[in-house]
């Protein structure tokens, strides 16, 4: 495997890594909020694009990566731990910005906040500790 292919393989590892994690964060709090999720619908054909720019980050520092490299010559020695790492924050920044699917799992966890707040007769933000 060439060196160039294994650095953006290590990349789309990171991406695919977060979206692994997400998905799993996402199956937990829609299963705690007592929700219907399936993880194609609902994950990846709603969060499609934010998946798509994550790639974008890998992309990116694979472009930039040689500069950084020749100006800072120990990064060159852990090249695929940062293809790893750039590959997973920027999916983990993207995502968090654009991501859809979480959204939709608070939406739905605040309109049933507010149903039994209104079935108690209590208003929900007069009674913070």
């Amino acid at each position: 495997m060439t060196t160039d292919f294994s650095f953006i393989v290590c990349g789309v590892a990171g991406v695919l890594f977060h979206s692994l994690l997400k998905l799993n964060g996402l199956l937990v709090d829609a299963r705690k909020a007592n929700i219907n999720f399936k993880w194609y619908r609902d994950y990846v054909y709603k969060d499609f694009p934010s998946i798509l720019l994550s790639f974008l980050s890998v992309g990116i520092w694979y472009l930039i990566f040689h500069e950084v490299a020749a100006q800072y010559h120990g990064i060159s020695d852990f090249a695929r731990v940062s293809f790893v790492t750039m590959g997973a924050i920027g999916s983990y920044i993207i995502q968090l910005g654009l991501s859809k699917a979480k959204k939709q799992i608070r939406s739905i966890v605040d309109q049933k906040t507010n149903e039994l707040d209104a079935m108690k007769g209590t208003d929900s933000g007069s009674k913070l500790n």
